[in-house]
């Protein structure tokens, strides 16, 4: 979240793959090829660069952070997810990610 509104970073690593990532806003994707991740299964670490001048340069900004893994299935019977939001404990909640405070510029 900024001044100017809210935008997602999405980040997706399938096993054997790079990790691959996108900047929305408003549910359209932005252009931001200085947008970096990084994806280490071994330390369950997720690394994002996004430079502020992909999102208009703002004064501040606030960070939310939720995850999402999707298991293999034992068998036929479906998927098994595994969610977590870093702010928040507890429940989680799909469409309100929890944010930490504002971090100024400077």
């Amino acid at each position: 979240v900024t001044p100017q509104g809210q935008y997602q970073v999405l980040v997706g690593k399938d096993p054997g793959s790079r990790a691959r990532s996108e900047l929305t806003r408003r549910g359209r994707q932005m252009e931001c090829r200085a947008l970096r991740a990084a994806v280490d299964g071994g330390t369950d670490t997720v690394l994002v660069t996004l430079p502020t001048t992909c999102i208009g340069t703002p004064r501040w900004v606030q960070v939310g952070v939720g995850v999402v893994r999707v298991a293999e299935p034992a068998d036929l019977g479906g998927h098994t997810l595994f969610a977590d939001d870093g702010h928040r404990i507890g429940d989680i909640r799909e469409s309100d990610v929890a944010k930490g405070p504002k971090v100024r510029r400077g």
